[in-house]
């Protein structure tokens, strides 16, 4: 305005047109007086506009006055940055400050990023922690599936993680906690190596259940249980509270429990009874026959839970040793006695009515004695110390059948006697 005001003034006040000569000094007179009047609106406009704009912001300040003295610089949370933007924003609402407006603007949008960023790190978190890929009942097609999906989510939201880190810097304030992120990452990777050391094992604990029990490779199988507990052992301490890696360390050491009682299942004492018995005690489902114990697997072997009865397996085989003690007896007794020969020399020859008879008496009888107390010791300690078991009835028919024999080589050998002493007299 003043420079148009310097422009009139120094118009010309007279201008020569032809013979007529112009006094312009009245119309430069009333330019000057427009232009004065319209530069002292344009102040006082300005003034009042000033002074208003003063007003509003000395009625923010008292306002915002009490929470910026409170401020420390330490503050982080959510809940203190949304009541600055509010008030920020009130103090806006006028337009006062259009640059102001257009920061703040910006700065809602950032903000909006960072917590759009934060619910989906907090819901892939939640998806993590709910999943079934922790369990060991998780087939280990639907845990590699889960995992490559975990996989591609956090590494989308690392990309996005590089730009949202710096703006949250420059803003203060601790919207984003990008050490879940962090977390993410390795609960992954624990994941997959877990999964990747449960196919390995499970893959070799199937072929070793497919195969019968009484060929399998005890010491071997020793080596390669060692081998999959290293590699267990192997992974990070974080897996260690997971359902399938204590599922998976479990099935190791079932397997590694069972074979030393395997050793001791292949005891040739082992009969079918035995077998029942046994089934009986751990309380399982297998039918027991001479042609299922041939035909069993270690997998049907390990249903039985023989490593929770280690005990039960210990002393039903330790019985059946026994058993096969008696059964030893038993049939030693039954060869000896049934293939007794009593040997009978001629004494004389009697003549009784024209007729010749050879008069024969047992010999050796004292080693036939001796048998049969060396048998009857025997058979009394089976019966005495309770090893005769299910043989008790086999031992009682013996212990019988011995004081049959016992009695009549008595009574043979009392008539043999008496025959001596009469011989003279009858004959």
């Amino acid at each position: 305005m003043a420079i148009d005001q310097d422009k009139i003034s120094k118009l010309q006040d007279w201008i020569d047109i032809g013979w007529i000569q112009v006094d312009f000094r009245p119309i430069k007179q009333i330019l000057l007086s427009y232009s004065f009047k319209w530069m002292w609106t344009f102040a006082r406009y300005l003034t009042d506009k000033v002074t208003d704009t003063l007003k509003s912001l000395d009625a923010f300040l008292k306002r915002t006055e009490p929470h910026i003295e409170g401020i420390t610089g330490e503050e982080r949370d959510t809940g203190f940055f949304m009541s600055m933007m509010r008030l920020f924003n009130e103090s806006l609402s006028l337009n006062h400050y259009p640059e102001l407006v257009t920061v703040s603007e910006n700065v809602d949008d950032d903000w909006l990023d960072l917590l759009s960023f934060a619910e989906r790190l907090n819901q892939l978190k939640d998806e993590i922690d709910v999943s079934d890929v922790y369990m060991r009942d998780c087939l280990l097609q639907n845990a590699y599936v889960r995992i490559k999906k975990f996989t591609k989510q956090v590494k989308s939201l690392q990309q996005e993680a590089k730009d949202l880190k710096e703006l949250q810097e420059l803003l203060e304030a601790t919207i984003v906690d990008f050490a879940t992120l962090n977390e993410c990452q390795s609960t992954v990777r624990n994941l997959t190596l877990m999964w990747q050391a449960v196919e390995v094992i499970r893959k070799q604990q199937n072929g070793w259940k497919m195969q019968p029990w009484q060929v399998i490779d005890t010491a071997q199988l020793v080596q390669s249980t060692e081998e999959q507990l290293s590699l267990i052992k192997s992974l990070s301490r974080k897996v260690q509270g997971w359902d399938v890696y204590t599922g998976t360390m479990e099935s190791v050491n079932v397997i590694q429990l069972t074979l030393p009682l395997i050793k001791d299942l292949l005891n040739p004492a082992m009969r079918t009874r035995h077998w029942k018995q046994l089934v009986r005690d751990t309380g399982g489902q297998l039918r027991v026959t001479p042609g299922t114990l041939r035909q069993m697997t270690l997998g049907d072997l390990l249903t039985l839970g023989l490593q929770k009865h280690t005990e039960h397996v210990k002393s039903i085989v330790e019985r059946a040793v026994k058993d096969a003690t008696v059964e030893g007896g038993l049939k030693n007794c039954e060869e000896v006695w049934m293939s007794r020969i009593f040997e009978l020399c001629t004494h004389s020859t009697v003549t009784w009515e024209n007729e010749s008879t050879q008069i024969l008496l047992l010999t050796n009888s004292n080693a036939i004695f001796e048998d049969l107390e060396h048998h009857q010791l025997a058979l009394e300690a089976m019966k005495r110390n309770s090893e005769a078991g299910p043989f008790a009835d086999e031992v009682g028919k013996w212990q019988r059948r011995l004081q049959v024999i016992e009695a009549t080589l008595h009574r043979w050998l009392e008539v043999q006697e008496k025959w001596f002493q009469l011989e003279g007299v009858s004959f």
